[in-house]
């Protein structure tokens, strides 16, 4: 894996600097289907009226704007890049459900809630950039209540025939579209950060070891979009062995900056 650098601070920055050119450049990229994705992952949810969910890394609030039109008792979405949350506010506007949406400024490794308070938590397309996702995970499971639901849609590499013309497409095609459209760094980073993160099974196990169960994976668009989902258990298994994996982690991230 590369040494990607994915803190804070150049995150945010890098979305700040996209977030007016995200939505059209996305859809057009992906030819509207990531719309059919966060459609399956609302699809696979149950909410009802005392739902309270939280959508995390909204990005321009595309999920948590699908979770709104369910009614749900409450929606929190948060994301570190003011630009990104901006659109979002203003899309939520248009659509007429911002005022069912509590947007906030916050970090997915220090989520600003109390323990045991979401039912529902979703993350579109966000995992992948976080600077620690296995620490997230356990912030995560901390917020959200027993048996709730947890829902991560995530760019994937197909494991098929697919996978080298999509790999071509990652590396050369979009890059050179999306630099005749806007900040054509993004989408060098883009493919990188897909091919440098785990999948699959891997990150399966991860969820399994901070605290989730009753798994699923869905792969769609022969594989280059996977929904995991899984539900907060009682118990946390594997705590001791993935505090090791976040301990050594962070300190080889820090040694390769």
């Amino acid at each position: 894996m590369k040494n990607i650098d994915k803190s804070k601070d150049k995150i945010s920055n890098m979305f700040n600097s996209i977030a007016k050119h995200y939505d059209f450049v996305g859809h057009l990229l992906s030819l509207g289907i990531d719309v059919g994705w966060r459609k399956k992952t609302i699809k696979s949810l149950e909410i009802n009226n005392q739902t309270r969910c939280l959508d995390i890394a909204t990005g321009t609030g595309d999920l948590a704007i699908a979770l709104a039109k369910q009614n749900p008792l409450s929606i929190d979405a948060f994301d570190i890049s003011e630009g990104m949350l901006a659109i979002a506010q203003k899309k939520a506007k248009k659509k007429k459900q911002l005022e069912k949406i509590n947007f906030i400024y916050a970090d997915a490794e220090e989520i600003p809630f109390p323990d045991n308070y979401f039912d529902v938590i979703t993350i579109g397309f966000g995992t992948r950039n976080f600077y620690n996702y296995k620490k997230t995970l356990f912030e995560i499971h901390r917020v959200l209540k027993k048996g709730g639901q947890l829902r991560i849609l995530e760019l994937t590499l197909p494991e098929n025939k697919f996978g080298k013309l999509y790999f071509f497409y990652l590396y050369k095609v979009m890059p050179f579209i999306a630099d005749k459209i806007t900040h054509a760094h993004f989408y060098k980073y883009l493919p990188e950060s897909i091919h440098d993160f785990d999948q699959g099974m891997v990150f399966m196990n991860q969820l399994e070891k901070s605290g989730f169960g009753k798994g699923q994976i869905s792969r769609y668009s022969f594989g280059i979009t996977t929904l995991y989902s899984v539900e907060k258990c009682t118990v946390l298994s594997g705590v001791n062995d993935v505090v090791k994996d976040l301990k050594r982690d962070v300190k080889i991230y820090n040694n390769a900056v």
